[in-house]
């Protein structure tokens, strides 16, 4: 595999898999933190890259991505995202790849 994205609320939110397992199963993973102000933070683990990026870089990577078949969905997304300082449920969590990948 190449690449695994998830989306976290926080550092807080990391469990053992973001660190550890999904290392070992792709080349690359990509954790989009939806609080803190963190600048890329770029961590190397096992031959892998695990990159950690702020809600600005995932809402700016969804903006990229619309077009006129998906524009309402992706502008919801935005908006749970800015809404969603609670956590991200697993449909969200599920909209969410289906877009980034």
């Amino acid at each position: 595999m190449d690449t695994i994205i998830d989306v976290k609320r926080s550092f807080g939110g990391l469990k053992e898999k973001d660190t550890v397992i999904y290392p070992l199963l792709a080349k690359k993973v990509e954790i989009y933190l939806l609080k803190g102000d963190i600048n890329q933070l770029v961590h190397n683990k096992y031959g892998s890259q695990i990159v950690f990026y702020p809600k600005s870089e995932l809402i700016k990577k969804l903006r990229s991505k619309i077009n006129s078949l998906n524009k309402e969905k992706i502008l919801k997304l935005i908006k749970d995202i800015w809404d969603l300082d609670k956590g991200v449920d697993e449909q969200t969590q599920s909209d969410l790849r289906d877009y980034l990948n």
